[in-house]
């Protein structure tokens, strides 16, 4: 345990070898500390850039048009086949989870923006307007 944090890490790089319900590694903690600053420098995020997303938090985000209207909430984030970069936003444009108004657009389409926990994923008008007239 190294602080709060959670990161991934490559299991050939980190040595890892299976140890009962878990893993171990091959290097001391001293060793892990000297090397955590190059292992967190070469993750990449979940969008693929260098903002940090928690998916716990993008989930239940509302999302708001660039003129400023909410048009629904992030219900789920589909990633890439190998589960490393964001692809899509699963949007919810109805009132109800039940609703049939979900759509999936792309996850650069929005820009995100975030006051401590909360997170607002913005899209542009005209992307909106399609969604709208998608759902027809």
């Amino acid at each position: 345990k190294m602080g709060s944090s959670t990161f991934m890490l490559d299991s050939t790089t980190m040595n890892l070898a299976p140890s009962g319900n878990g893993y171990k590694t091959g290097f001391t903690k001293e060793q892990v500390s000297d090397m955590l600053p190059q292992l967190l420098s070469a993750i990449a995020t979940a969008s693929g850039d260098d903002g940090l997303l928690s998916l716990t938090h993008l989930k239940g985000a509302q999302v708001w048009t660039a003129s400023g209207r909410k048009i629904g909430k992030i219900e789920d984030v589909l990633f890439d086949q190998l589960g490393g970069k964001a692809e899509l936003l699963f949007i919810n444009m109805g009132n109800s989870i039940l609703s049939d108004d979900q759509i999936a657009i792309p996850f650069a389409a929005a820009t995100y923006t975030h006051d401590g926990r909360v997170i607002k994923a913005t899209i542009p008008d005209v992307m909106a307007k399609a969604m709208k007239e998608f759902k027809k």
